[in-house]
């Protein structure tokens, strides 16, 4: 949470981890990997996945510059 704000939520399950970033609108993201509405975006992490953490900070940062 940022100022009262989600910025970033992160969810298990048996099948994956989800990545949700708020506040999406603007960024560029591909297609492929991220699911939702504009405004919302999900990545769904696998055990064999090997994300790479900086990138998604950056995303992250990107995203909940404004709140």
């Amino acid at each position: 949470m940022k100022n009262g704000k989600y910025a970033a939520v992160i969810s298990p399950s048996k099948q994956a981890v989800s990545f949700t970033i708020f506040h999406a609108t603007g960024l560029d993201l591909p297609d492929v990997i991220f699911e939702g509405p504009e405004e919302r975006k999900t990545i769904k992490l696998k055990e064999k996945d090997i994300p790479d953490y900086e990138w998604l900070a950056g995303l992250l940062k990107q995203a909940s510059a404004e709140l």
